[in-house]
């Protein structure tokens, strides 16, 4: 009862996030009991009012309290590497993430991040090596949408647009399936897996 109490909140904040209203999301988890204010999930929608704020700073604290608190969570490594990109220490962020990128194997997210800091800083031959990795984790299809608007990913754009339709086709198949009339698939702006951990992660 409890997680799902406090993902009925987590979920309202992300809401008031989406609809760019970051002082009612900040309103809703000071609300929440002190014990799940430092949930990880918690702390990731926290970064999010920051990174929307452009508080980087902040966020970057945000982001270190999370991967303290549950080393385990992609999340917290990726924004706090998203946190430096945007403190203009690229390099940084690309070197954070490589150092713990074994930890998550067959994860798309990080050699996604980092196909795109690479291509920022000029490493070309990193960029391919990173862009294949991701293309081979089973996950991939899941950012795959993001993938397409992505500089990186543009010399295999034909793959990703084919990953594409493999989540078009799940989610219509989803949708027939459990009586659903649009088949719509929507996909959360940041690429970042901001938003949409439960509290069991």
């Amino acid at each position: 009862m409890k997680n799902i109490l406090m993902d009925h909140c987590l979920n309202s904040a992300r809401g008031w996030v989406e609809l760019g209203n970051c002082i009612e999301a900040s309103r809703e988890l000071d609300r929440m009991i002190p014990a799940w204010r430092t949930h990880p999930a918690t702390l990731e929608v926290r970064w999010e009012i920051y990174a929307r704020g452009k508080l980087w700073s902040a966020a970057f604290e945000m982001a270190l309290a999370i991967c303290e608190l549950a080393p385990e969570r992609i999340d917290g490594w990726v924004l706090q590497a998203e946190s430096l990109f945007h403190r203009t220490q690229e390099l940084r962020a690309r070197d954070l993430l490589i150092s713990v990128i074994n930890r998550f194997p067959g994860r798309a997210l990080m050699p996604f991040r980092l196909a795109c800091y690479s291509h920022h800083l000029g490493f070309t031959e990193e960029v391919r090596e990173w862009v294949e990795l991701a293309l081979t984790c089973g996950d991939f299809d899941e950012i795959a949408p993001r993938a397409l608007t992505e500089p990186a990913f543009e010399p295999v754009l034909v793959k990703v647009r084919e990953r594409c339709g493999n989540v078009r086709r799940a989610e219509l198949t989803l949708g027939s399936a459990s009586g659903g009339s649009s088949g719509r698939v929507v996909f959360h702006q940041a690429d970042l897996g901001v938003g949409t951990s439960s509290v069991a992660g």
